[in-house]
């Protein structure tokens, strides 16, 4: 595993995600982006059948390699903050998209997205089942030795250093749990990587509830910020999301201000947006934000202490949860997928009204990779009557846990539509001939 030592890093200076789309703002503004990110399960292949799983979508990465940036890779589809360490069948695809890329380091999500099932459930003992969303990890003692081993597996394999997102959580703050910026510095010591230190996430959690980000920075190894995250969002039921959608709030712009001269590792500074609001987005504004960024890029390691007081305490750095971590993952994991969870952690659970929010973002996901797969049979199922359409997709979900990639989530879609009698020949036709061409397009 290399070492987490970041001195060897190259500075790469301000970047920006890489979506479909994001050419408009790259191409006549290069000057502004030294870098790109890419999130390498977007363009990878899954092919179940396959002894290795999960294909690089050549010409995709062929293309981004002739970029003349620099390339980070940052994974969205196996974070490393669980029980479950991430599927070692990913592994191969991970380090054949970095060594294409010759990416300095890469990154993961300190989250969740995968649970086992356990004992008396509808599937075999040792199962698992995913979340269609990333989720926060136990805030324990226990969570940081499980979060702690599931980055191991994965670092240890990569020929680069590693780096572990801070996420987003939109549940309350627990009675009990480590407090934000004692967990992520004791995963982070305990595993010895790097932090992609994610402001915009952070800055969500403070306006959600939890702990201030001045807290969070004052409990973290500064040293081993490699990397900062910044981006947009958006109001929903009282939450404010990290949505990807835009310009960078300018809150998070002044964090940025105040934070980065405290990081003397500093490598990047990677603005994100989702290929969704690529084409409504002010790319002017985008700009302007990116002009900033690079003056707030030079002048990172410039001073050891905040610039003024922002106040607040630290938190608790000492955890008395009494569930385990699997635990917390089975029930979370259960609720948020719209299944049955017993016991007094999914009544707590169930009373924060982050995990509805959280069952609504799930929904989104998974009703998107369905549409964006399947595009001609939801149109038929659509004329075939709205509310009709809605509870057929409702009884998908209750029915069928989350998949992790589009063509697996339709595949699964088809396969339900096919077992109910009710269902016109058509829409099945439908359904059948949208899964050929994505078996036909994942097939080598």
């Amino acid at each position: 595993m290399p070492s987490a030592d970041s001195r060897s890093l190259p500075a790469l200076g301000v970047g920006s995600v890489w979506v479909r789309g994001i050419e408009a703002l790259l191409e006549p503004r290069a000057a502004l982006v030294d870098a790109i990110e890419v999130e390498p399960q977007t363009l990878w292949i899954e092919e179940p059948a396959s002894r290795e799983r999960y294909h690089l979508e050549r010409g995709a990465f062929a293309r981004l390699r002739a970029l003349r940036q620099a390339k980070l890779v940052h994974g969205v589809g196996f974070p490393v903050g669980g029980t479950l360490a991430p599927d070692p069948l990913h592994l191969p695809a991970l380090r054949a998209s970095i060594e294409t890329l010759a990416a300095p380091w890469a990154s993961e999500h300190l989250a969740f997205n995968r649970f086992a099932l356990g004992e008396g459930t509808a599937r075999a003992a040792g199962a698992a089942a995913y979340t269609g969303f990333l989720l926060p990890p136990h805030q324990s003692a226990a969570g940081v030795e499980a979060a702690a081993g599931s980055i191991r597996s994965v670092a240890v394999h990569l020929p680069v250093p590693f780096a572990v997102e801070t996420g987003v959580n939109y549940l309350r703050p627990r009675a009990g749990e480590l407090s934000d910026g004692a967990f992520i510095a004791a995963v982070a010591q305990a595993a010895d990587c790097g932090i992609l230190l994610d402001l915009h996430n952070l800055w969500c959690n403070q306006r959600n509830g939890r702990a201030r980000v001045a807290d969070v920075i004052r409990q973290l190894p500064l040293e081993r910020v490699w990397e900062i995250h910044v981006a947009g969002g958006m109001e929903r039921n009282g939450y404010w999301l990290d949505a990807h959608s835009g310009t960078v709030p300018h809150e998070v712009l002044d964090l940025a201000a105040e934070i980065v001269p405290l990081l003397p590792n500093l490598r990047a500074i990677v603005f994100e947006i989702l290929a969704t609001f690529v084409p409504s987005v002010d790319v002017e504004a985008i700009a302007a934000q990116l002009r900033r960024l690079r003056e707030i890029w030079g002048t990172r390691g410039t001073r050891r202490a905040f610039g003024r007081d922002l106040g607040g305490m630290a938190g608790n750095a000492r955890s008395t949860a009494r569930e385990t971590p699997a635990e917390w993952e089975r029930a979370l994991g259960s609720l948020v997928i719209g299944r049955d969870a017993e016991g007094a952690l999914a009544r707590e659970l169930s009373a924060d009204p982050g995990v509805e929010l959280l069952r609504e973002l799930v929904r989104d996901f998974r009703a998107g990779m369905v549409a964006g797969t399947m595009p001609r049979t939801v149109r038929a199922l659509l004329e075939d009557g709205r509310a009709r359409a809605r509870m057929l997709i409702e009884a998908f979900w209750q029915t069928r846990p989350p998949q992790l990639f589009g063509s697996s989530e339709a595949r699964a879609f088809a396969e339900f539509l096919e077992e109910l009698p009710r269902v016109s020949p058509r829409v099945r036709e439908l359904a059948a001939e949208e899964c050929a061409q994505i078996a036909a397009l994942t097939s080598r």
